[in-house]
């Protein structure tokens, strides 16, 4: 569940692709952002504790 919704964001993401190939300190930083936003909204939703969950393993409506 943590990676399908870490992949959503990555939209949202600034980072030029060269800038990612180099590893700059700018997108580790934003990845960090990035995943503490995920838990943040998992746990919004009540999903937190199910992170490590594929999400092929959740029924419709969960």
């Amino acid at each position: 569940m943590f990676d399908n919704v870490l992949i959503g964001l990555h939209q949202r993401a600034k980072a030029k692709p060269w800038e990612i190939l180099l590893a700059l300190p700018s997108v580790r930083r934003e990845e960090e952002k990035l995943r503490e936003l995920v838990m943040d909204i998992l746990d919004f939703v009540g999903l937190a504790y199910r992170q490590n969950e594929l999400g092929s393993a959740f029924p419709y409506g969960e």
